[in-house]
């Protein structure tokens, strides 16, 4: 069953990669970082961007989103880590980073 999971895991993570490869515009990314009740630091991080969907032959623009990571992270809680591990989960996804907008909203 495990080996399903992750063999249906591959395939949408591929057709994800080729659709994130293929947008004209700029990626924006959202994240969330928790840790658990044994203090194990997660990151989630979520791609946005403007696609385009057909419909009836007729190319119509729409927003999209996905979750494109969700990753245990090793180490402290710090903001180089945090940069480490995000770099590294852009690239996994085969996202170049002059395709990455970059905007930063720090909340307590």
């Amino acid at each position: 069953m495990c080996e399903v999971i992750l063999d249906n895991f591959r395939t949408m993570f591929a057709a994800l990669q080729a659709e994130l490869s293929m947008v004209m515009g700029e990626i924006s990314f959202t994240t969330d970082i928790w840790s658990s009740e044994s203090l194990n630091l997660y990151l989630a991080v979520t791609a946005h961007w403007i696609g385009q969907d057909m419909e009836t032959g007729m190319c119509k623009l729409s927003f999209k989103s996905a979750l494109i990571m969700f990753h245990y992270i090793l180490g402290s809680h710090m903001g180089v880590t945090i940069a480490r591990a995000l770099l590294h989960l852009i690239n996994q996804a085969g996202i170049h980073l002059n395709r990455v907008h970059v905007a930063f909203l720090l909340h307590s």
